[in-house]
């Protein structure tokens, strides 16, 4: 007589009814990252959204970058589609202001510590201790494009770096994985 109350209590755990529901247009979903139960097979919901820029920003960014080109190369996770589509939005603003692009080209990123999100935008200057505020020259096209990155990213995830061993108007910029889908 024990088991059919244990089955009758597994059921009642796993039950969607347990979770809040949200419906739209014949999907339902329970909770924020969960499986999309559409009738016709399921599919899971916990992909963070992409990143874009839109059509005006990239615009007005290309106008804004256009006074400074620059030569700069773009790097992603060449695993990482997200990345890779996000790097060619930036490539097609930049071309738009004139810089001479380099890439997307897709690579390995081997770093110690923790998964590296957002953009890194290295650039010639002297090496400094690390973490440490960096102003953004406006006179210079990494300033620039500094300055449109953190606007895109919304202020968070944009990061520069000097480099000594770069030439000057040459810049690299890494697009790392999206920081919506670092771990909470």
């Amino acid at each position: 007589m024990k088991w059919p109350s244990i089955v009758c209590g597994i059921i009642l755990v796993l039950s969607p009814s347990a979770f809040p529901q949200t419906s739209t247009g014949g999907q339902t979903t329970n909770g924020p990252c969960s499986p999309i139960f559409n009738g016709s097979g399921n599919t899971n919901n916990c992909t963070p959204p992409s990143r874009h820029i839109s059509a005006d920003f990239s615009k007005s960014g290309a106008e804004f970058l256009s006074a400074y080109p620059a030569k700069i190369q773009i790097i992603y996770p060449s695993t990482d589609a997200e990345a890779y589509n996000y790097a060619m939005e930036i490539t097609s603003m930049l071309k738009a202001a004139g810089w001479e692009v380099v890439g997307p080209d897709g690579g390995m990123f081997a770093n110690e510590g923790a998964p590296l999100f957002g953009v890194e935008l290295d650039y010639k200057g002297d090496a400094i201790a690390q973490p440490q505020k960096v102003t953004a020259d406006l006179n210079t096209s990494w300033g620039r494009l500094s300055r449109v990155l953190t606007r895109i990213q919304g202020g968070t995830d944009s990061y520069v770096h000097p480099n000594s061993n770069l030439k000057e108007n040459e810049l690299y910029l890494w697009v790392y994985p999206n920081p919506k889908a670092k771990p909470q």
